[in-house]
């Protein structure tokens, strides 16, 4: 257990998940290496239980992750068929694995049309994310279910290309990295003198934005940052 309050962790959820969602957040731990142990989920909003969870497993050869789509409620796992709403679109770019300096990239986001709302270090890249005015439902057994993941994850896709991002993040089950917590992978421990990388909020602006903006703005955006 580490000697961390996580409060960062619980003010970002709540600021993330806003008040256009009303479902369950997934705060979920995985081992660095498979087969280190198994994954410890956790699916709530109340911020006592969200720290906790995180000062018991966001530990050594462990990492932290929430779901960027809400679960149902009353939920015991993260699967397409248990979402429930798209709060956010995203970007996972693995700038040490590209070569590319996060400060770089990060300057290059800032003076976009539509920039992101929130710019994340993950202890080993960049994640940027744009939130939506309104969450985009996504309940698999909606009539147009099809319809809609077709059209987030195109639009995730989009941004993966102009930001020379991780293709394989663009799906809706999607886990990412949670701020406030520590990124202990190997090749972070490494190029950081042995000392975990911190998952921490570079900016946020909390600036919401339309869907229907963002397809017309990437429809037309060429690349910003090269693989």
């Amino acid at each position: 257990m580490r000697e961390r309050s996580y409060q960062e962790s619980a003010d970002f959820l709540a600021d993330f998940f806003g008040a256009t969602t009303e479902h369950a957040v997934e705060l979920r731990s995985f081992a660095n290496r498979s087969g280190d142990g198994p994954a410890r989920p956790l699916f709530t909003r109340d911020t006592d239980m969200i720290t906790a969870h995180c000062a018991r497993w966001d530990g050594d050869g462990r990492g932290m992750f929430f779901g960027v789509c809400t679960r149902v409620t009353g939920s015991h796992t993260g699967r397409r068929v248990d979402l429930v709403e798209c709060p956010a679109l995203w970007v996972d770019i693995d700038t040490a694995k590209m070569g590319l300096d996060k400060d770089t990239v990060v300057s290059a986001l800032r003076p976009l049309p539509l920039p992101p709302s929130v710019i994340i270090d993950s202890g080993g890249g960049l994640h940027a994310y744009w939130l939506l005015n309104e969450a985009i439902g996504v309940t698999a057994d909606a009539p147009d279910a099809e319809t809609t993941e077709e059209a987030i994850t195109s639009t995730l896709k989009q941004l993966a290309g102009i930001f020379a991002g991780d293709l394989n993040v663009c799906d809706l089950a999607r886990v990412m990295r949670l701020p406030g917590t520590l990124n202990t992978k190997t090749d972070v421990m490494a190029a950081n003198a042995g000392s975990p990388g911190e998952c921490r909020i570079i900016e946020a602006s909390w600036v919401r934005h339309e869907f229907d903006d963002l397809v017309e703005w990437l429809d037309w955006q060429r690349p910003v940052v090269e693989r």
